[in-house]
């Protein structure tokens, strides 16, 4: 399994988490030497048999991966030697402001002391989401190339799967406070997965003011944020855009 995560294209979370939707099994079967009949044919009922296994265990090798995730985030330590960025700072009103987080720290709890903080995607010491948005079926392809896999990869792609759905449903008393009356959103760190476009969604659907400014750090390269802003229009957002800066 290891192997195959190891295939990721892509430096940002949002790769990984993308190439959990298209992970390629080919490597888990292609080297099986599978038994033959007396006519030299591939014997299909053992090959059913030895797909079904190997994928099985894949299985229990996917929930190991998600216990790892989770054994990882939970060694993060946030502490007051950590440097704050001043400049973030500045632009908080710790006790108003709606912050939507996608960390899986309490960063912004413990440095900043901010007040009203929506963890997405869980945090540190609870259950952790993650995972990818394809929603394609491959049922009928695993048929084809590793028949008798089909069921178990099946699984495996759901169970990798990010229900965001659930993860708005669960906060839904977060995403009420969001209307009108908010005229400034600010992203920071955010790289604008496909998967998480529906937390933007959510969002825009709340807001109908067109006055409403979306600010986007000047971190990302004009060209970066130049998609980033097609990307939110196209969801349905009708405000307009800054930009602001995080230096110190």
């Amino acid at each position: 399994m290891m192997r195959i995560l190891s295939t990721v294209e892509g430096e940002e979370w949002k790769d990984v988490e993308n190439s959990l939707g298209i992970l390629d099994f080919s490597e888990c079967f292609d080297y099986i030497d599978y038994d033959r009949d007396s006519d030299g044919d591939i014997d299909f009922y053992k090959q059913v048999r030895v797909n079904e296994d190997i994928a099985s265990n894949i299985v229990l090798l996917t929930i190991k991966v998600s216990n790892y995730f989770s054994d990882w985030i939970n060694t993060i330590k946030i502490d007051n030697t950590i440097t704050l960025k001043k400049d973030f700072k500045s632009l908080l009103k710790v006790e108003e402001d709606l912050f939507l987080t996608f960390n899986y720290t309490e960063t912004l709890e413990k440095l900043y002391q901010v007040k009203n903080t929506c963890h997405i995607h869980g945090k540190l010491g609870e259950d952790l989401l993650f995972g990818h948005g394809n929603i394609n079926d491959y049922y009928e392809d695993d048929m084809i190339n590793y028949i008798g896999a089909e069921n178990s990869l099946q699984k495996i792609r759901e169970s990798l799967r990010k229900n965001t759905i659930g993860a708005i449903e669960r906060n839904r008393n977060f995403f009420d406070n969001i209307d009108d009356s908010i005229d400034k959103i600010f992203s920071f760190g955010f790289s604008f997965s496909e998967v998480d476009l529906i937390y933007i969604k959510t969002i825009c659907e709340k807001i109908s003011n067109p006055n409403v400014r979306w600010y986007l750090n000047d971190f990302d390269s004009e060209k970066q944020r130049e998609e980033y802003q097609n990307l939110i229009i196209k969801i349905g957002y009708i405000g307009t855009f800054g930009t602001y800066s995080v230096k110190k």
